[in-house]
C-alpha cells in the first residue's frame, strides 16, 4: 500500500494528465470543426456563384430585356399664313429639314378652337394619327374667314398650295412642290384613310388602267369568259391636265379616297380598272365619244364606281350611287357587302 502522500501525487499528475488531454481534444476538436466549417462555408460560395454566374448566363441569353420601342410624339412645326408657309418651305429645302406632310387649316378663334367646323371636326383624329405615326409635318393656318374666301387667296392662286377647301392635307415634294392628297372633314376625320396615308406601303390589290372603250370591253369579257370569282370594279375618271391633276374637280377630290380604301378593303384578289372617259372636258362633251354612246354600262357622270356583279351569265353592274365621303359605305362595297 502506497503511502498517502504518495497517492495523493500521484492522483494530482494524472488530474494534470487529464486536464491537458482534455485541452489538446478540445484544440483538436476545434480545429477540426473549423476546417470543415471552412470548406463547408467555401463550398457554398462556390456553389452560389456558379448558380448566380449560370442564372446571369440564361437571362444573357434568353431573359435579356426587349429594347424600348421610341415613343410616340407629335413631329410638327406650326406657321400661319401663305408667306410664311413659302418661306419655311424654302428655308427647310435648304437645311434638307422637308416635312413629309403640309396640313392647312383656317385661324383659331380666341377659345383657341378652329372657325372652321370640318377643321375643328378633324382637328383630334389628325393630332392622333400623327402622333401614332411620328411623321414630321408641317401645319399651316390660312387665317381668318374674310381672308380666306378671297379669290385672290394665294393658297387659291399660287400653285404651291392651290386648294378650294379646308382642312386640306398635302405632300411635301421638295424644291416647293407639293401634291394634294385629301381636302375636306370628312375625309381628313376618317382614322382608316388617315393611318392608309401615313402608314407604310402594303400588298396592295391589282390596278389597271385603260383610255378606250375597246380596252375596257377586253377586260370585261376576259373576266367574265375566266369564270373567276375574284371582285372586278370599274372605276370611271377624266383624263389628267399637263400638272398630272385630273381635270374634272369632283375625280380628283374622290379620287385619293376611291384608291385607298379599294387597296385596304378589297381583297387581295380583285381588281379595279381605272377607265379614262375623256383626255379633256371637250372631249368628253363630244357627241361622238364612245364612252357616252355605248350601251353596255350608263355612265351617269364622272366620277362613277361600280362592281361587275358575281354569277351573272350576262354582264352586269352595281354602282356605287352614294356620297364618297360615306366611308362606311365606300369600305362595304369593296370588301363585296351588298348595297342598295
Amino acid at each position: 500500500m502506497l503511502p498517502r502522500s504518495s497517492t495523493a501525487s500521484a492522483s494530482s499528475s494524472a488530474s494534470s494528465a487529464l486536464a491537458r488531454c482534455s485541452t489538446l481534444q478540445w484544440m483538436q476538436w476545434s480545429i477540426a470543426f473549423f476546417v470543415v466549417s471552412s470548406v463547408v462555408f467555401l463550398s457554398q460560395i462556390s456553389t452560389k456563384l456558379r448558380t448566380q454566374e449560370a442564372v446571369s448566363m440564361i437571362r444573357h441569353n434568353h431573359l435579356r430585356p426587349a429594347p424600348l420601342e421610341e415613343p410616340h410624339q407629335l413631329v410638327r412645326d406650326t406657321v400661319a399664313g401663305f408667306d410664311a408657309a413659302k418661306l419655311y418651305l424654302a428655308k427647310a429645302d435648304f437645311k434638307d429639314e422637308q416635312p413629309d406632310f403640309i396640313v392647312i387649316m383656317s385661324g383659331t378663334r380666341p377659345n383657341g378652337e378652329y372657325w372652321c367646323r370640318d377643321c375643328q371636326v378633324a382637328k383630334e383624329p389628325l393630332n392622333q394619327a400623327f402622333t401614332a405615326k411620328s411623321r414630321h409635318h408641317l401645319l399651316v393656318t390660312v387665317g381668318s374667314h374674310a381672308e380666306w374666301v378671297k379669290s385672290s387667296n394665294p393658297f387659291r392662286t399660287d400653285p404651291l398650295f392651290h386648294i378650294d377647301e379646308i382642312p386640306a392635307l398635302l405632300r411635301n415634294n421638295g424644291n416647293l412642290n407639293t401634291s394634294v392628297i385629301l381636302t375636306g372633314g370628312a375625309f381628313l376625320s376618317d382614322t382608316d384613310m388617315l393611318d392608309a396615308i401615313l402608314g407604310p406601303t402594303q400588298m396592295q390589290p391589282a390596278v389597271e388602267q385603260v383610255d378606250t372603250f375597246d380596252g375596257m370591253m377586253s377586260v370585261l369579257e376576259q373576266h367574265q369568259s375566266s369564270g373567276t370569282t375574284s371582285d372586278l370594279f370599274l372605276y370611271f375618271i377624266s383624263g389628267s391636265t399637263p400638272s398630272g391633276e385630273l381635270w374634272c374637280p369632283f375625280c380628283a377630290k374622290a379620287d385619293t379616297p376611291v384608291m385607298l380604301y379599294y387597296e385596304k378593303f378589297a381583297s387581295k384578289d380583285a381588281k379595279l380598272l381605272r377607265v379614262v372617259t375623256a383626255a379633256t372636258y371637250e372631249d368628253w362633251h363630244r357627241d361622238d365619244n364612245r364612252f357616252r354612246t355605248q350601251t353596255v354600262i350608263e355612265i351617269s357622270g364622272l366620277p362613277m364606281l361600280v362592281r361587275v356583279k358575281p354569277h351573272q351569265d350576262q354582264i352586269a353592274f352595281e354602282e356605287f350611287t352614294t356620297f364618297f365621303e360615306e366611308t362606311a359605305l365606300l369600305k362595304a362595297f369593296f370588301q363585296g357587302e351588298a348595297f342598295a
